[in-house]
């Protein structure tokens, strides 16, 4: 059986990568950081290592220069994983020795595997293949070219190239969601898509993040923990769940939209209040939409709640149904008589799932409804997606 090392800190994507590699028939060990892996190498000779080239304190880099200076680890083909293997730090492992270079969002167990078997056929790869192997002034040209990414300009390019690829990559995010609502709830099917795309949202949001878009990062930064959450405990996932990660898409798909109009440099800024008598619940949603950067405050008295609502505006609002004094039901019907509020986004929280949570929730002068017991990531996957909905609508109409 073949031995195969997985190096990436990403936890679940390993997983995702292991799960179906291991089912394949390799051996595989997965370490989360460079400097773990130069322990681990110091003893152990896989027949094959996949490599994340972005990785804190201990590179990839710093890995790959060292196999390549052990006599034993030299000849072990290295296959490289990065959000744009077309950078510096690309070319420099090209000029190491690498195999094979996958972007992220162009990677999936299924590819991976193919390109490991190719590898490793009885046939033998050189370290330096003719793929990787540079002349003196094909080495020249790369030094220029990755000078000139480290400017302003290289940078603009970078996030024009990746919003001229949004539309794609967003029609796969569309696909996959559409999978997911297809297959049965439980399976090893549904469980291959949804980890396809969580590395495809994964992508998404580190490449969001190095290239500005701040909004499209801000919410596939949720989109990435709720991705997390379902595939860590199964449990979660459900038809509430799924109908979150297809609004999900739908939310990415206008950010992406907004930006190619705009620039979307800056994340999406909205208050918002929570009412609910559970503190503990509370305490857990205002937590992730803090980390989401979206103001949350919570009461769990629906009479403190309906006096903010008086004095304070807040962009969306989450009401229990199930509160002593003012329900919220009662409460949202009083919210939509205040001036400002008419079509303010309400979320509502019941005990029990309705048989069709949107017209349940449209009839009882809401926008949404989720049961609980809630899961806090969907929670604020869902308040983000209805922020981002009347914020495209608002631009719109200007």
């Amino acid at each position: 059986m073949k031995r195969l090392l997985l190096v990436d800190d990403d936890a679940v994507l390993t997983r995702a990568y292991r799960d179906r590699l291991s089912n394949h028939g390799f051996q595989v060990n997965t370490i989360g950081s460079g400097a773990a892996a130069l322990v681990f190498l110091e003893s152990a000779k896989p027949d094959l290592m996949v490599l994340d080239l972005m990785m804190p304190e201990v590179t990839g880099i710093d890995v790959l220069r060292f196999v390549r200076g052990q006599p034993r680890l030299a000849a072990t083909p290295v296959i490289l994983l990065a959000n744009e293997t077309g950078t510096d730090l690309g070319r420099h492992a090209a000029r190491i020795g690498i195999q094979k270079a996958f972007r992220k969002d162009q990677c999936s167990p299924s590819v991976l595997m193919a390109a490991i078997d190719e590898i490793l056929e009885p046939v033998k790869c050189k370290v330096q293949s003719a793929e990787c192997r540079m002349e003196d002034e094909e080495a020249a040209e790369c030094e220029t070219e990755s000078a000139q990414e480290d400017t302003a300009e290289g940078r603009a390019e970078a996030t024009a190239s990746f919003l001229a690829d949004a539309p794609a990559l967003c029609a796969e995010l569309g696909e996959l969601s559409a999978a997911l609502l297809r297959a049965p709830l439980t399976g090893a099917e549904q469980q291959e898509h949804l980890q396809e795309l969580f590395l495809k949202v994964r992508f998404l949001f580190e490449t969001a993040g190095l290239t500005g878009l701040a909004a499209v990062a801000q919410a596939t930064a949720i989109f990435d923990g709720l991705l997390r959450m379902i595939i860590e405990n199964p449990e979660w996932l459900g038809p509430s769940t799924l109908r979150t990660v297809d609004g999900l898409v739908e939310a990415v798909g206008l950010l992406f939209q907004e930006a190619n109009e705009s620039g979307g440099t800056t994340p999406l800024s909205a208050r918002v209040l929570l009412v609910d008598d559970d503190p503990a619940a509370n305490e857990l949603v205002v937590g992730v939409l803090g980390r989401a950067q979206i103001n949350a405050c919570s009461t769990e008295d629906s009479v403190v709640g309906w006096q903010l609502i008086n004095s304070e505006y807040f962009e969306l609002v989450v009401l229990n149904m199930e509160m002593p004094v003012l329900n919220g039901v009662q409460l949202c019907a009083r919210l939509r008589r205040v001036a400002g509020y008419e079509k303010t986004p309400v979320i509502f929280l019941a005990s029990h799932a309705a048989s069709d949570p949107q017209a349940t929730s449209a009839l009882l002068g809401a926008d949404d409804l989720i049961a609980k017991p809630i899961l806090p990531q969907e929670l604020a996957a869902r308040v983000l997606m209805h922020l981002i909905r009347t914020h495209a609508r608002s631009c719109a109409i200007r």
